[in-house]
């Protein structure tokens, strides 16, 4: 929009500010470290009515809407109600010069809590515009201004919670959730400096802002933040969706089995496993069909499983076995805590190898064990056993 710039001081001052005549013997107005003649802005309009912005004009405006804002404390500083509406008036004459939505900045009412601090961010904007017209006839809304405004903008989203939709409680389970990492490449978002813990991310609403639910916030690492907050297109959408899903059915995994505890006796199992030479393994001498009909079609879950049941089913039987009669009947319980385990996953969505790996990272973290693959030869263990899965 090409409006001309002694139009735009017009409005600033008469039209707004309601500063129909300059009279001199007005009082001035009260501006940070002195008081502002209202006589100087008249003057720049007569003597300058081409370029009436120059660099004292400019110091001098902000003053003085810094004090009709209200956030430089006057010493009878001027009523919450004339600071709400003269911001609410400076941002529809922003909105109109840019064409920007900075509706989110409008002050709400004189009881709004937040109005100071939106009127921060709209004082802001107003001297970014005011600085884009210094010694210029009209207003240019260029590119630079507009990064400067939507800048702005994400400065007041994070001021209030990332993006200004989200709390600090919402903000921490995103990155619980997605483990700390940005959803779409996997960089870590948080990270550990000499003096500080550097935050370096933002959310990407995938489906607008006004839409804070947990499959449309994405937590993404600053680059991939900057390749998307502009538009995402549908297979880039889709796929972050994608990743969404499978995030959010591992978090449900984990809180179901969060609080089942491990018998201590699985924990020596797992370093047996790992120490076991090829003279102590005796391998099944038969099918093991109750893999095949639990699994079923997945048919890479079923080697895998089918694999590590053949070679170590002998072998930890015998080890339950000797805890069973060491302790009192305990093989049994730990059979039950394996079953348990499963019957607080068995009704999420997810296939079974979703939740075999899930089962398997439970038991690995629950035991402190390095080693995956003993954890993955227990569950498969528990599944011929009829502890996970049932019968297709």
């Amino acid at each position: 929009m090409s409006e001309k710039a002694v139009d735009i001081l017009t409005k600033l001052t008469k039209e707004i500010l309601g500063a129909i005549n300059f009279d001199p013997l007005l009082s001035k107005w009260e501006v940070e470290n002195n008081d502002l003649p209202r006589t100087f802005f008249s003057d720049r309009l007569s003597a300058h009515p081409d370029c009436p912005f120059n660099k004292q004009a400019i110091d001098r405006m902000c003053k003085l809407y810094r004090s009709q804002f209200g956030i430089y404390k006057m010493k009878e500083p001027i009523s919450e109600e004339l600071s709400v509406r003269y911001a609410n008036d400076v941002l529809n004459l922003l909105e109109e010069l840019t064409q920007l939505d900075l509706h989110e900045l409008k002050n709400i009412d004189a009881d709004d809590s937040d109005n100071k601090n939106k009127r921060t961010y709209i004082f802001s904007c107003l001297r970014f515009v005011l600085l884009s017209l210094e010694d210029k006839e009209y207003f240019v809304n260029s590119d630079k201004l507009r990064n400067e405004l939507l800048e702005v903008l994400d400065n007041y989203h994070k001021s209030i919670g990332t993006e200004g939709a989200l709390t600090e409680s919402q903000v921490r389970n995103f990155l619980v959730e997605a483990k700390g990492n940005c959803v779409r490449c996997g960089t870590r978002v948080i990270r550990s400096t000499e003096y500080d813990i550097a935050e370096l991310y933002d959310f990407l609403f995938l489906d607008g802002v006004n839409n804070i639910q947990r499959d449309n916030t994405v937590l993404l690492c600053k680059n991939c933040y900057a390749l998307l907050k502009d538009g995402v297109s549908t297979e880039e959408k889709n796929l972050l969706k994608a990743k969404k899903k499978q995030l959010a059915f591992d978090s449900r995994f984990r809180e179901e089995i969060d609080d089942i505890q491990i018998e201590e006796e699985i924990e020596d199992i797992i370093r047996s496993l790992i120490g076991a030479k090829g003279d102590n393994l005796i391998p099944l001498d038969y099918e093991p069909k109750e893999v095949s009909e639990k699994i079923g079609d997945d048919f890479l879950l079923m080697e895998d499983v089918k694999g590590h049941v053949v070679k170590y089913f002998n072998y930890i039987s015998q080890l339950l076995k000797d805890i069973g009669a060491e302790k009192n009947h305990k093989d049994i319980f730990i059979a039950d805590e394996i079953k348990k385990l499963y019957l607080s996953i068995s009704d999420q969505p997810g296939s079974k190898q979703d939740k075999y790996n899930v089962m398997v990272e439970w038991l690995k973290n629950k035991s402190a064990s390095q080693s995956r693959k003993a954890c993955e030869i227990v569950i498969s263990y528990y599944i011929q056993d009829c502890e996970v899965f049932e019968k297709q």
